[in-house]
């Protein structure tokens, strides 16, 4: 009975999660639609405003996010509208979240295959930050970042932690300094939470 109840939970919870990667996925796409749609619709009504006063605009219309959507903008409004990649982040994101919950609760037999998977997808969440840098303000980009890094450096530790274990390496000097790294780094990462927090509170 437990193991059914276990079962049926898993399998709630997995169609919650990709509902709502569905749902952020759809929202994103139907606010950059509607979006353009409005903006082209205010040029054309410029272009015709411009004619009539032979005036010249070199106005460029502001690309407003439609009144329906407005509930949703944790979704998107953070975010650069210039591409997809930019203002999908929080897509992303979640997938991103949602994968190392795969990897850790599907794979958890696998212990190589788990961190190689999260070291690899911690390089590519920089690299997107990095190129992409999808936040509009920059002391937003720089805290994420900074976790990411955080993130991707207990993940490296973990990597060679598991290679000691596959090759049955006995150092335990070397197991016990990079298990006091990865806890350093999460109390780096716990502190720096708080910080932030406090920054952006008093910056208000």
């Amino acid at each position: 009975p437990a193991s059914i109840i276990s079962f049926i939970f898993c399998v709630l919870i997995n169609i919650a999660v990709i509902y709502l990667l569905i749902k952020t996925l759809y929202i994103v796409i139907e606010v950059r639609k509607e979006t353009k749609s409005n903006a082209k619709k205010v040029l054309s009504l410029s272009s015709i405003a411009t004619k009539a006063t032979l005036t010249p605009s070199t106005a460029h219309p502001k690309e407003e996010i439609p009144n329906k959507w407005s509930d949703y903008g944790i979704l998107f409004q953070s975010f650069k509208e210039d591409s997809f990649l930019q203002q999908g982040f929080m897509f992303f994101f979640l997938l991103r979240m949602y994968l190392c919950d795969i990897l850790i609760g599907y794979f958890f037999g696998y212990p190589m295959l788990q961190v190689i998977c999260l070291c690899v997808m911690s390089l590519l969440m920089l690299v997107y930050l990095l190129v992409k840098r999808p936040y509009q303000e920059t002391p937003d980009l720089v805290k994420l970042i900074i976790n990411e890094l955080i993130i991707a450096f207990v993940n490296f530790n973990l990597l060679i932690l598991t290679f000691l274990d596959d090759d049955g390496d006995s150092k335990e000097e070397i197991r016990y300094r990079i298990g006091d790294v990865v806890i350093m780094a999460n109390v780096i990462f716990n502190v720096l939470a708080v910080v932030f927090l406090g920054v952006e509170v008093t910056t208000r």
